[in-house]
């Protein structure tokens, strides 16, 4: 029965087949902008039913990416982008400004930065000499990446303004 539910979780956080394309990673996060388009939608109706509803959501997209990067191989990780998504949402919630050009600029600073956090593991296991195949991002990481885009896009904001 868990081997069964871990299969499910899997095929979730992967989106089917998207995890395993090229790119993955960037195509499914795409899927983040129409998520907080969403949520901004819902905060006009009730700003509690927005804060509720986009709470509930950002708990099931990481605690399924948690839950899969627990129970498989380190091979197969590199396909979950499920995490991906839900890093997006946090990076451009609760912005003053939800305009298409601010919303791809602060998706790019977020890919940006999940790149650069890459890089930086990478440099270290080099210089550690404890480099073993491709280096991946854990939940918790990108949860942090996307709140640091999230207070960037708010400074931002503030010194444009």
């Amino acid at each position: 029965m868990k081997q069964k539910l871990s299969n499910i979780a899997y095929v979730i956080v992967s989106l089917g087949l998207v995890g395993l394309v090229p790119a993955a990673r960037v195509w499914a996060s795409l899927l983040g902008i129409p998520l907080v388009w969403l949520f901004a939608w819902l905060k006009n109706l009730t700003p509690s039913t927005g804060f509720i509803v986009m709470s509930a959501v950002l708990l099931v997209l990481f605690g399924l990416s948690w839950y899969v990067r627990r129970t498989i191989t380190e091979e197969r990780e590199a396909d979950i982008v499920l995490d991906r998504v839900g890093g997006v949402v946090i990076g451009l919630s609760w912005l003053p400004s939800v305009t298409m050009k601010f919303m791809i600029f602060g998706f790019c600073l977020f890919h940006a930065w999940l790149f650069m956090s890459v890089l930086a593991q990478r440099v270290y296991a080099y210089d550690n000499k404890t480099a073993t195949g491709g280096v991946t991002l854990s939940s918790g990481e990108i949860f942090l990446v996307a709140l640091l885009t999230n207070g960037m896009l708010h400074a931002l904001w503030w010194l444009a303004h």
